[in-house]
């Protein structure tokens, strides 16, 4: 019989809840929910990470990520823990698909010439039930390097966590 080891993430019950499993497993659960619901399965898999960028509640990289087990490079999708703060699951939940926009457009679309939110991003944004505004408000840009954080005020979208 052979001994069964215990991962580091295997807590006995009397031990502390490990945070790290928790946090992106939620967060590896939503990106798959939202990618079914809204992006019709078409994102590639992605590595999820929290990175405290100044400014930003998350981003979208292509190929940032290389992997010691597979062969192949994986895109990074960030969100920054400091954005939490405050917001309902809806308002993360709505940044989480702001960046899944992005790995639509760069595994499905064309990657943008100018600017970070093209017309092709800002018109998957608003399929999958989100309004982009560089301000927030009603009748804002809809596209240009940065969008404000708060463009979600007009969620719509149908199966929300």
């Amino acid at each position: 019989m052979t001994k069964r080891t215990r991962r580091t993430y295997e807590r006995k019950i009397d031990e502390p809840v490990a945070i790290t499993p928790i946090e992106y497993s939620g967060l590896q659960e939503a990106y798959d929910h939202f990618n079914r619901e809204l992006f019709e399965g078409l994102l590639p898999d992605v590595f999820i990470t929290y990175q405290r960028k100044a400014n930003s509640l998350g981003y979208f990289g292509a190929d940032r990520f290389v992997s010691r087990g597979i062969d192949a490079d994986r895109h990074e999708l960030a969100l920054n823990p400091d954005g939490f703060v405050g917001k309902s699951d809806k308002e993360i939940c709505s940044t989480l698909v702001h960046e899944q926009a992005h790995v639509w457009q760069h595994a499905n679309g064309t990657a943008p010439q100018r600017g970070y939110h093209d017309r092709e991003w800002a018109a998957k944004m608003k399929a999958v039930g989100l309004q982009p505004s560089h301000n927030g408000m009603a009748g804002g840009r809809e596209t240009g390097q940065h969008m404000d954080p708060f463009y979600h005020r007009r969620w719509c979208l149908r199966g929300e966590l």
